[in-house]
């Protein structure tokens, strides 16, 4: 049993008949709170209890951020890979276009008319609206044929994502290249 009589300097005395775990307990933290603002000012700046909080609020929104980036940036090059893909395919598919001249003079008319919305729907990352130009040419001295898409960013959902880590994404431009 404890007995709580006696102050003494500050200090409340503490008269335990048993010397069990908690009479010391007791013991102890009537001693801190008897001493003053000083003491417990010092104990709450070296406390340890609260640090893994602290440390999870600093680094949890730098991790954020970074899954973000991640996110964002492999987003970015998927679509950047399936805009060169659809130049790519555009530049095969003009082969048929180029060989019939009596049915489209320009094969970049026939190209644009039936091909450029059917393969860009087939790909899952690409708006066919979003599509800002196809441009073809074609070298007759190396018989080279040149399709050239760009695809426009602006106002997309990868737009704003990159605007919130930094990254300006307006358009991008690929070409194919594809000999006849």
């Amino acid at each position: 049993m404890t007995d709580f009589s006696d102050a003494h300097n500050g200090w409340i005395m503490l008269h335990s008949k048993s010397v069990g775990r908690f009479a010391r307990t007791v013991t102890v933290a009537a001693k801190y709170r008897a001493r003053g603002s000083s003491r417990s000012i010092r104990r709450f700046a070296t406390a340890e209890d609260g640090a893994v909080t602290v440390e999870f609020v600093i680094i949890f929104p730098m991790l954020m951020g970074f899954l973000l980036l991640v996110f964002t940036a492999s987003m970015f090059i998927a679509t950047i890979s399936e805009v060169q893909q659809l130049s790519f395919e555009l530049a095969r598919a003009s082969l048929v276009f180029f060989d019939q001249p009596d049915v489209y003079p320009d094969f970049c008319q026939g190209l644009l008319a039936e091909r450029l919305d059917v393969l860009a729907d087939n790909f899952s990352r690409l708006e066919p609206g979003r599509i800002a130009d196809v441009n073809c040419s074609i070298d007759p001295v190396s018989s080279l044929i040149e399709v050239s898409v760009d695809y426009d960013f602006e106002d997309d959902f990868l737009s704003r994502m990159g605007r919130l880590i930094g990254l300006e994404l307006q358009s991008v431009t690929r070409r194919s290249i594809l000999q006849v």
